[in-house]
């Protein structure tokens, strides 16, 4: 007999197993660093102990003898011995001075490989924001490798990696959901806010586009093109609905009193948006009560008092008016 999954399980298998495979390169990570480590505590006592001494001692002495006998002196079998023990050890120094050249380029790699690891991920907690914290995972073992020893860079790599086995990681994709299904009305209010920013854009568009196929560059306030522009290139996301992965128009970068910019801009409300919201202090004021609410699901924080209600209210009256906007 099959097994049938539902959707819902499938997602949440799928997550998992991208979960697994983060977790799986910071273990592949954290044992390449600990074998760079043994690597340079190896190197430590290579130098010392009764071994390498009586090395250097025996060949010394070995140059210390050939000396003798082709210059006919002690003293030039003395000064054999000398030298010889100075390149031999000369020479035990370059080599562990490639050696730690190569283990810091190999740590170099390590990170390299890491950093995009830790980009996908947030530690889960109490205090988790809807951005994540994966920037602050990849600031920190980028200031790990800023350290100056390849002693203190590997020490503090591998303590960080630790401590993130430790860690429930979560990935950034997941984070909305995960948050709105911890909190009470939040699932509603998302829905609600994601259904009214994306009519806003929509009617946006189709308003300002029969004036101008220019319309982004000729009907949007300069700073609010440029702002949102700049967003784009850095993409940062100003809604978690917006997929990161899809070339967007920049009109999914704008910032939420942006709106009330658009459509009250003088050519913009007299030719395109007067007759769709009739008075400019209604939409102004609906969209205004709405940005407490915004931010509070921006930053996961609990909802303003009665937020959930007024949002009902005002997404309600809004998306009536949208509606007349063909």
């Amino acid at each position: 007999m099959f097994w049938q999954v539902s959707g819902q399980a499938s997602e949440e298998l799928a997550s998992l197993v991208h979960v697994t495979e983060i977790q799986t390169g910071i273990a592949n990570s954290l044992y390449q660093l600990q074998a760079l480590n043994q690597r340079v505590q190896a190197l430590a006592h290579s130098g010392r102990g009764v071994g390498p001494v009586i090395g250097k001692e025996a060949i010394g002495e070995l140059g210390g003898i050939l000396a003798q006998e082709i210059f006919g002196s002690a003293r030039a079998g003395s000064v054999g011995y000398s030298l010889t023990k100075k390149l031999v050890a000369s020479g035990q120094a370059q080599q562990s001075a490639d050696e730690k050249k190569r283990i810091e380029y190999e740590f170099n790699q390590i990170i390299e490989r890491a950093v995009p690891i830790l980009s996908q991920v947030s530690v889960d907690g109490p205090s988790l924001k809807l951005r994540g914290n994966s920037g602050q995972l990849v600031l920190r073992i980028e200031r790990i490798a800023s350290f100056v020893k390849i002693e203190t860079k590997l020490r503090r790599a591998i303590q960080f990696l630790q401590s993130l086995q430790q860690q429930k990681l979560i990935l950034n994709n997941d984070i909305t959901e995960a948050l709105v299904a911890r909190s009470p009305g939040y699932s509603e209010a998302y829905a609600l806010l994601r259904q009214l920013e994306e009519s806003l854009r929509k009617g946006i568009e189709k308003s300002l586009s029969p004036l101008s196929s220019a319309w982004w560059n000729e009907r949007i306030p300069i700073d609010v093109r440029t702002n949102a522009e700049d967003r784009k290139r850095k993409n940062d996301r100003q809604w978690p609905w917006v997929t990161a992965s899809i070339d967007l128009h920049p009109i999914y970068y704008v910032d939420f009193p942006d709106y009330v910019k658009i459509i009250r801009r003088k050519d913009n409300w007299s030719q395109a948006f007067q007759r769709v919201f009739k008075d400019e202090d209604f939409i102004s004021v609906k969209l205004r009560e709405l940005e407490p609410i915004r931010n509070a699901l921006a930053h996961s924080r609990p909802l303003p008092r009665n937020g959930l209600e007024r949002l009902r209210i005002n997404a309600k009256d809004i998306l009536g008016l949208l509606a007349t906007v063909s």
